[in-house]
């Protein structure tokens, strides 16, 4: 752990300004009803091969990167063989293999980068939010199934891909996570 964190400052000293914000831009706020949310569910869940069920956060958080990037994208590009990527943040404090659990007084967070990669044709593709909400469910499991602090030296190499990816996106919260 300390490795990873003397890489991190070292990569990111002195950067610490604010970003331009493009004056073509807004910021709006979205809600989807539980209707809403329960019918992207069943949908996503019929299409799946396996036709396991997904979680909320799952779907609405495809959904969203789906349309976000369709805007970003627009409509006369090809879809080839580019790969969008988000970042997710994973909460690790209960699923570290530590010799003693995590206190419940812990004032804080740890959190672990996980990068879902799906292919643009796919990710704009008729089953969109299919492929985004498989990516994403599969990303989570195959974070919380491995011992995390063995993953943490990779996890710079996975946020640089991300970063040097066109239209990276990331989340800031979950419904049982949030982020300051």
């Amino acid at each position: 752990a300390a490795g990873h964190l003397e890489r991190f400052w070292s990569q990111n000293s002195g950067k610490h300004g604010s970003h331009h914000t493009p004056k073509n831009m807004v910021r709006a706020t979205f809600t989807l009803s539980r209707n809403q949310i329960d019918s992207l569910k069943s949908l996503v869940t019929e299409q799946s091969v396996n036709q396991s069920p997904v979680s909320t956060f799952v779907v609405t958080l495809a959904f969203t990167w789906v349309n976000l990037i369709k805007t970003l994208v627009g409509e006369t590009e090809d879809k080839d063989e580019e790969v969008f990527n988000l970042m997710i943040n994973v909460d690790c404090r209960n699923r570290l293999k530590l010799t003693e659990p995590i206190p419940t007084t812990y004032f804080g967070n740890c959190m672990a980068p996980g990068i879902v990669s799906v292919k643009k044709q796919d990710l704009l593709g008729e089953k969109g939010v299919l492929a985004a909400s498989d990516a994403i469910t599969w990303r989570i499991k195959d974070m919380l199934s491995s011992d995390l602090l063995k993953t943490a030296p990779s996890w710079g190499q996975g946020v640089r891909k991300w970063v040097m990816s066109r239209f990276p996106t990331s989340i800031a919260g979950a419904p049982k996570l949030g982020l300051y």
